[in-house]
């Protein structure tokens, strides 16, 4: 299913015509004219002959009211709501489509520490509202495969990978200088279970992404994915494993043409690090800019080589709100989507971009965030 399909559907309903306009104006006039040759009528309980008469064309009326309040209705359709179209995008874009959602539920066994800010414990949390509200049954539900070594290391580098086998909190004490190569130790500390931890988060996004490419699914949702400031040969932000990065890999086995779409409040640095120098995946990032995480993201990074003018970086400033967020987003998607007309999209939908996130300094609401996906 081609994602710029299914929003041309959505996206025109029927407009209003000049033919329907006089067909409900041609209507006005004859419920003037039967207002008017109502008078002479009998009561609701005549008999007569004559009644009998005047009673048949007021069947043809009353038919030709029942066609002018369809074609009214057709009419106040095409105008909906910013907020009717968002529901209608939404259900039109849902109700075919196959969902596939990857759990795992050790995820939340794992912790970066007390005071980290990081919680992976949230996964499970969020799987529980998901399994209350009953959202698992319309969704196939399936646990990730482990990802492997070798395949991590189609992005990332053997010795860093490795690294991240062999690593637990006591070997980072005796070995400092490895941690300083591999491990900035405020954000990404070398917790127990750590390489375990990412290959759950990557075995998901690399599975989500071979169902895509099978053409089992439409959409996959890895609620332990999008650690997308992860590098080649290092970890950053949190991040370990760029499990997006090996996704879009795998994607790049079947399709021609790929979108990345980032509304994380940071920048998608690793992921368009990445890509920076090809014109097969376009990266879009919506972020926070200024005095801020990662640094990175200016409007003017817009990738080398074959990839110049395939980095797309919308550098906002703190405070921004629904109406003024999905102002710009609709703009700048609309024409990434018309002009490089990708096959799949890949969708990183960092919550930390919510008003009230104790990094992120957005004003966005749940319905502003929910709006762009």
């Amino acid at each position: 299913t081609h994602p710029e399909e299914t929003q041309t559907d959505v996206a025109q309903p029927d407009k209003p015509s000049l033919d329907a306009g006089a067909d409900s104006e041609e209507v006005d006039i004859e419920d003037n004219s039967e207002s008017e040759s109502d008078n002479g009528w009998g009561s609701w309980g005549g008999s007569s002959d004559d009644e009998a008469k005047a009673a048949k064309p007021k069947k043809k009326r009353r038919k030709g009211e029942e066609l002018a309040d369809k074609r009214k209705a057709r009419v106040e359709l095409a105008r909906p709501t910013q907020s009717h179209k968002r529901k209608t995008e939404r259900k039109a874009f849902f109700a075919g489509s196959r969902v596939s959602y990857f759990y795992d539920q050790e995820v939340g066994n794992y912790t970066y520490g007390y005071d980290h800010c990081m919680k992976p414990f949230r996964i499970r949390m969020a799987h529980d509202i998901i399994a209350s509200y009953g959202l698992d049954k319309k969704m196939t539900v399936l646990q990730p495969p482990r990802a492997t070594a070798h395949e991590m290391t189609q992005f990332h580098t053997d010795e860093y990978i490795e690294y991240l086998r062999r690593v637990t909190p006591e070997v980072a004490e005796i070995m400092p200088s490895y941690n300083e190569c591999f491990l900035p130790l405020l954000d990404c500390p070398p917790f127990d279970g750590v390489y375990e931890f990412c290959t759950i988060s990557a075995g998901g996004s690399m599975a989500g992404a071979r169902r895509i490419n099978h053409g089992e699914a439409d959409v996959v949702i890895n609620w332990a994915g999008g650690l997308h400031h992860a590098k080649k040969g290092e970890a950053s932000g949190f991040c370990y494993v760029n499990d997006i990065v090996l996704a879009i890999l795998e994607l790049l086995r079947y399709h021609q043409r790929i979108v990345y779409l980032d509304i994380d409040v940071h920048h998608g640095d690793g992921v368009e690090e990445a890509f920076y120098t090809t014109d097969r995946v376009m990266s879009v990032s919506f972020h926070q800019f200024g005095n801020f995480f990662p640094g990175t993201g200016d409007v003017k990074d817009v990738g080398v080589e074959r990839g110049k003018y395939y980095a797309v970086n919308v550098p906002l400033r703190e405070g921004i709100d629904d109406e003024t967020y999905e102002f710009i987003f609709r703009r700048v998607m609309r024409d990434v989507m018309e002009t490089f007309r990708p096959s799949a999209v890949v969708m990183q939908c960092g919550t930390d971009s919510l008003s009230g996130d104790r990094l992120g300094c957005f004003n966005l609401s749940m319905q502003g965030h929910a709006a762009c996906v």
